[in-house]
C-alpha cells in the first residue's frame, strides 16, 4: 500500500452527496458526522453531572468550562478530527511501520497537492503523519487537565483519564503495526470515546471547583 500511496496524488474530495457512484462516503462527512456525535455525547456527560451534583445538593451551580478543560478538550477533538480522516481516507494502510514512516520521519518522496492545507485534509500520507505526532500534544494536554482535576479533588477521575490516554496511545500504535486489524482499530475508537467521556468527567471536575 505504501509504494500507491506515494506513486500519485490524493484524489480531490467528492463536492456533492456523501455517495457518488462509490460505496464508501466522503472523509470529511465522516469527520462532521462523527464529531458532531462525539460532541453531542460530551455535553450528555456534562449536562448528567450537573444534575447528579444538583441531586446531592440542592444549591449546586452548574460547572463552568474552565480555560484549561477548553484546550485539552478542544485538542482532544482535533485528535479525533484527524483520526475520522485517517479511517477514512484509509490512511492506516499508507505506513505500517512505528515510529518511522518507512525509513523516515516524514516520507520525502510524497506527492504534495496545491494549496498546501489541502494535504492535510486530503493527503493519506500527511494525515497519517499529523495523526500520529499530534496524538503526543493531545496528550499533554489531557494530563495537564488531569492534573488539574486532581488538585481539584478528583484524583480517580484524573486516574482513569490518564489510563486511558495512555491505552489510546498504545492502541493507535497497535493499530498501525497489525496493518489495521479491525479489532485493534475498533478497540482504538471505542477507547476514543471513553478518553473523551473522562475528559469531559475530569472538565467538570475543575469546573465545580469554580462553580
Amino acid at each position: 500500500m505504501t509504494a500507491e500511496y506515494l506513486a500519485s496524488p490524493p484524489a480531490p474530495a467528492p463536492t456533492s452527496s456523501g455517495l457518488v457512484k462509490r460505496t464508501d462516503v466522503s472523509h470529511v462527512r465522516l469527520a462532521v458526522h462523527l464529531v458532531t456525535a462525539l460532541t453531542l455525547l460530551a455535553g450528555t456527560v456534562w449536562t448528567a453531572l450537573d444534575l447528579r451534583a444538583l441531586a446531592l445538593n440542592g444549591r449546586a451551580r452548574p460547572a463552568r468550562l474552565r480555560p484549561v478543560a477548553v484546550l485539552a478538550l478542544g485538542l482532544l477533538f482535533g485528535q479525533i478530527l484527524f483520526g475520522a480522516f485517517t479511517a477514512g481516507l484509509d490512511a492506516g494502510y499508507a505506513f505500517s511501520s512505528w515510529p518511522l514512516m518507512g525509513d523516515e520521519i516524514f516520507p520525502a518522496a510524497t506527492p504534495l497537492t496545491d494549496p498546501l492545507w489541502r494535504n492535510a485534509v486530503d493527503n493519506p500520507v500527511v494525515v497519517q503523519f499529523i495523526h500520529r505526532w499530534f496524538a503526543f500534544v493531545a496528550a499533554a494536554g489531557l494530563v495537564t487537565l488531569a492534573l488539574g482535576t486532581m488538585r481539584a479533588g478528583a484524583p480517580r477521575t484524573a486516574a482513569i483519564l490518564i489510563g486511558l490516554v495512555a491505552c489510546q496511545i498504545v492502541l493507535g500504535i497497535a493499530t498501525l503495526l497489525s496493518g489495521v486489524e479491525i479489532v485493534v482499530a475498533v478497540a482504538h475508537q471505542a477507547n476514543a470515546a471513553l478518553t473523551l467521556i473522562a475528559a469531559t468527567a475530569a472538565a467538570h471536575a475543575v469546573g465545580r471547583r469554580f462553580a
